[in-house]
């Protein structure tokens, strides 16, 4: 059987949040920090999306290399 109910916050979000009512799980997934590198074949209007969303990002402690995929797709369909 399963865990049950919704996965908890991580202690980052529940930092940003100022919530300290709830107990931390010493199980939460903490994901290497630093932002990804743009990939070279993005067109000139995906890198151009990549610096302004990879730096917004960056800034708010919101990105990780792990973010990769994600980026570029979003990147990429944008330039489309």
């Amino acid at each position: 059987m399963g865990i049950r109910g919704p996965v908890g916050a991580s202690k980052q979000t529940l930092k940003i949040r100022g919530d300290s009512r709830h107990r931390h799980r010493s199980d939460t997934l903490e994901l290497p920090a630093g932002k990804p590198a743009c990939p070279r074949w993005l067109p000139a209007e995906g890198k151009r999306l990549w610096r302004l969303v990879t730096a917004e990002l960056e800034a708010a402690g919101a990105v990780s290399r792990v973010d990769l995929a994600v980026l570029t797709v979003h990147c990429a369909a944008w330039a489309d």
